[in-house]
């Protein structure tokens, strides 16, 4: 079996050698069973790769860079590295270039790997969020908790559409196998590409083990993709597409508690907005209330219509 770590970088330089440190300090055994590191990163313009070779110092697992001319995006990155890679490889632990690995990552997922069901496409652990001021939200974290199974059928897409995305690309463990099943990441997708490719996976007939134990440290800042989507309600735009796609599975009451979970976060936003009178997001906010109400007929359309034909 040939695992291998996948890190995606953009524009990383301020990161990417605390994330390279956290994975040489993984327990020894476990590293010598990476078959190599690859750092795919995005045709960035500053010193990412250099200050990554460089920090570089060990043999086994060696280090190869995936160097892209110019930018391509998050998920055609990740995508393509995983299309260079699949051909002799079975696992791919994914790493994004803002995490920071605990001590004991590795061995856990390697475990996990080595125990996991043929019908897994990929295991996720929960982790800490690690705020801009150093505060870190701990995640859960319960070593006495049995790992979970999540089996891929209609009623676990009906929890995950309306718990929200548990599972994250960022860091997870890849069955190669499923991901030429279930598809690539999708590029339209700014915000909601890992909870869009999780419901695919369920949608497919793919499980998903979860492990209760907090393995990573989440960095958030405020220049990361997610918090730039962020200002524009990227999240609730793409939050609607996903509802959209799912509506013949899901019920009416399910369809009307999603658009309002929906305004019930823009109205919080527009409201901040006005306390800090920020016109631009003001108009985001505006633009997508109006977005939701139109979403929640064409949803209800939908069903009524697709009700009618049944």
């Amino acid at each position: 079996m040939k695992v291998v770590i996948l890190i995606t970088t953009y524009n990383s330089s301020k990161t990417i050698v605390e994330t390279l440190d956290s994975i040489k300090k993984q327990d020894c055994s476990s590293l010598n069973e990476i078959q190599a590191i690859y750092i795919a990163d995005d045709g960035s313009s500053d010193d990412t790769v250099i200050k990554a070779e460089n920090n570089w110092n060990l043999n086994k697992p060696p280090l190869y860079i995936i160097k892209r001319p110019f930018n391509i995006g998050q998920s055609n990155n990740m995508n393509q590295a995983i299309e260079i890679l699949s051909s002799d490889t079975d696992w791919i632990l994914l790493v994004h270039a803002d995490n920071i690995a605990k001590s004991d990552w590795l061995k856990v997922m390697l475990s996990q790997i080595k125990n996991c069901p043929d019908n897994v496409a990929s295991i996720s652990s929960s982790y800490d969020d690690l705020l801009e001021d150093g505060r870190i939200i701990h995640g859960e974290d319960n070593n006495l908790k049995d790992r979970e199974i999540i089996v891929g059928n209609k009623d676990s897409i009906r929890g995950t559409l309306l718990r929200g995305c548990w599972w994250h690309f960022s860091h997870s463990a890849l069955r190669i196998k499923a991901f030429k099943d279930i598809g690539y990441f999708d590029k339209d997708f700014k915000q909601k590409n890992d909870w869009d490719w999780l419901l695919r996976c369920l949608y497919k007939g793919w499980s998903i083990k979860y492990i209760p134990r907090t393995l990573f440290l989440y960095r958030h800042h405020r220049k990361s993709v997610s918090s730039k989507n962020f200002i524009q309600n990227i999240d609730i735009k793409e939050t609607l597409r996903i509802i959209n796609k799912y509506i013949n599975i899901i019920s009416k009451k399910s369809i009307l508690y999603l658009h309002y979970q929906s305004l019930e976060a823009v109205i919080r936003r527009l409201l901040k907005s006005i306390v800090k009178f920020n016109l631009i997001r003001l108009f985001f906010c505006i633009e997508v209330l109006f977005i939701i109400f139109l979403n929640l007929l064409q949803c209800l359309y939908k069903k009524l219509h697709n009700q009618i034909l049944d």
